[in-house]
């Protein structure tokens, strides 16, 4: 009989094993629309993952030409553009998805890095603060807080920052460090 396959498989294969030739025709061959778009970012994800950043990028400036206020494709290509040192545009784009979507703690995580980046620290504490806020066991956003908050010699609040974060990892080497 014909032979089938589901179409997530299908890409999966193409990511993990398929030629160059191949996964740019499939790329270049599908529509992005519709129900695709997590499909295309999650294929963005892997190529930032295997460092092909232009095509990540390319992807997802593709899923905005569809859906100009997909959070996640805004939130994504802010992390491309601040892997390659474009934190002013990397700014713009996550407070975008900031917007859209306000109960990503991951988005404010990450925009308080871009802002970290920026020199701005006391966005960047509120930002973590923000995503703390959301999603208290946060680790990273703990730890990037008490980062700041040792820059800024607050370090009583630092010490705070880093026993929460003990709290929820006890074994936790950088809390334990910069304890």
């Amino acid at each position: 009989g014909v032979q089938t396959c589901a179409l997530p498989i299908f890409e999966s294969y193409f990511v993990a094993q398929g030629r160059e030739w191949e996964r740019y025709a499939w790329i270049k061959a599908r529509p992005v629309t519709g129900t695709d778009h997590a499909a295309a970012l999650r294929q963005a994800m892997a190529f930032q993952q295997q460092g092909r950043l232009a095509e990540a990028e390319r992807l997802c400036r593709e899923v905005l030409k569809g859906a100009p206020s997909n959070p996640d494709a805004l939130h994504f290509l802010g992390l491309l553009e601040a892997q390659q040192g474009r934190h002013e545009s990397a700014l713009s784009l996550i407070d975008r998805a900031v917007v859209l979507n306000p109960g990503n703690a991951a988005a404010h995580y990450n925009k308080g890095n871009v802002l970290n980046s920026l020199a701005r620290r006391e966005e960047a504490l509120a930002a973590y603060d923000r995503a703390l806020k959301l999603k208290p066991d946060h680790i990273a956003a703990e730890l990037h807080r008490a980062a700041i908050l040792y820059q800024l010699e607050r370090h009583t609040e630092a010490l705070a920052s880093c026993d929460r974060a003990l709290k929820f990892k006890p074994n936790h080497a950088d809390a334990l460090i910069h304890r």
